[in-house]
């Protein structure tokens, strides 16, 4: 019960961090949605792994799509944080 609880505020924090950093950057929101959703994946998936509850290893541990959802969490926020870097270099570019 405290683990679910510990989880479930890890997430609610993430998502009041990544809010804050959305409205610090609310004019160039449609720039960096996509890097403030990876930031919001690895987050909590660097604060959940460091808690390292046992239940939170078996949940890390299951496979969607033949994934493990360790992977999904930390290389899906790393893709989403790279994704959105690139794709601001290119418009960046284009600009000039």
């Amino acid at each position: 019960m405290v683990q679910t609880q510990f989880i479930a505020g890890i997430v609610i924090a993430a998502l009041l961090l990544v809010s804050v950093i959305g409205r610090a950057v609310y004019a160039e929101r449609q720039t960096y949605w996509l890097a403030l959703l990876g930031l919001m994946f690895l987050s909590c998936f660097i604060v959940i792994r460091a808690s390292s509850f046992h239940h939170i290893d078996a949940l890390i541990g299951w496979q969607v799509v033949g994934l493990r959802m360790n992977w999904i969490l930390e290389i899906g926020g790393i893709a989403c944080i790279a994704i959105a870097a690139i794709r601001t270099i290119f418009k960046r570019m284009s600009l000039t």
